[in-house]
């Protein structure tokens, strides 16, 4: 079993469950729904490795108070392993947007399932001395799904250094408390993840916001790090009409280059990112990357105009 089993994104800023439970709901806005999907690894098995994902998050009632949630969908190879994710949670943010100083604080649950097929797979007994026999009896019997819950905690801070600058730092740790998960005669443990992300914005001017982002995760004994930059270009900053685009470039430790693109018009925003991998594992993927794509609406709830003032008319 790999020590990195969760699902995962190259855009992580675009998903609270690759950060922290404490991101949910820090967005300018009331509610923003998020869908992603990645195809990867066609090459290696035939098959391609397909992670889909939906999330929500309101906070139109109470503006400090976010709660929302997740579905997770992953389907690797020809194997039919699946994985599907359900996530609920909240946050709160503990001081207002006004201060210089933010600091967030979120926790979750999960409901986590593997479904797989046993009879497309090859197992140790089934080792003749010189090549896998599917013919060989396993002697060995294997569920074909298990479930189990997990739970989440988060903490972010955020620091205002003058207008343009700001910086923000989250915490979150997963798959707290989760179980041992049987396969048959054999049960595995679901490893904890530890995630620290930042991200430092620098708005050059009305039309260029710069983000600077890193990240690093560690599950079980495989570990993660990733680096972004984007440019946020906004070419109408009427915000009746507003659009633009966004160009970036990250690289994961070891593993990938991966180019950003995308548009933004109003509320709307649509991002694709590619990964080359530059890993070993190139041989395998005869130089075939990832290829993700996000769809993000954010609503937000229109200012009250003031009341008008009643004049008292004056007669002569």
């Amino acid at each position: 079993m790999a020590g990195a089993q969760d699902i995962h994104f190259s855009q992580w800023d675009k998903n609270f469950m690759s950060t922290s439970w404490a991101d949910l709901g820090n967005f300018d806005g009331n509610i923003r729904l998020t869908g992603a999907h990645r195809s990867q690894w066609r090459s290696v098995s035939g098959v391609p490795y397909l992670t889909q994902s939906i999330q929500g998050e309101s906070k139109a009632k109470y503006p400090r108070w976010a709660y929302g949630g997740s579905l997770h969908l992953d389907k690797a190879g020809d194997g039919l392993w699946r994985q599907t994710q359900i996530n609920a949670g909240g946050s709160y943010q503990c001081v207002q947007d006004t201060s210089r100083f933010q600091w967030r604080v979120g926790m979750g649950v999960t409901w986590t399932q593997w479904t797989w097929n046993p009879s497309v797979l090859q197992w140790g007994n089934q080792w003749n001395g010189f090549e896998w026999d599917a013919q060989l009896p396993t002697n060995e019997y294997f569920d074909q799904q298990n479930s189990f819950f997990s739970f989440h905690l988060g903490g972010a801070g955020a620091l205002k250094w003058n207008a343009r600058l700001r910086s923000q730092v989250s915490v979150g740790a997963f798959n707290l408390f989760s179980n041992a998960v049987s396969m048959g005669m054999d049960a595995y443990r679901w490893y904890p993840r530890w995630v620290i992300f930042q991200n430092t914005q620098w708005v050059l001017n009305t039309n260029h916001v710069f983000n600077f982002q890193t990240g690093w995760s560690q599950q079980g004994s495989s570990n993660n790090a990733i680096f972004w930059i984007k440019d946020k270009v906004t070419m109408d900053t009427r915000s009746w009409n507003q659009w633009g685009g966004v160009v970036g470039v990250g690289a994961r430790k070891a593993d990938a280059v991966t180019i950003q693109w995308g548009g933004f018009f109003m509320q709307h925003e649509v991002m694709l990112s590619y990964d080359f991998n530059l890993s070993a594992l190139r041989m395998a993927s005869h130089g075939r990357g990832a290829l993700e794509m996000v769809y993000q609406w954010t609503w937000k709830s229109p200012k009250k105009l003031a009341p008008l003032k009643e004049i008292c008319p004056e007669y002569y």
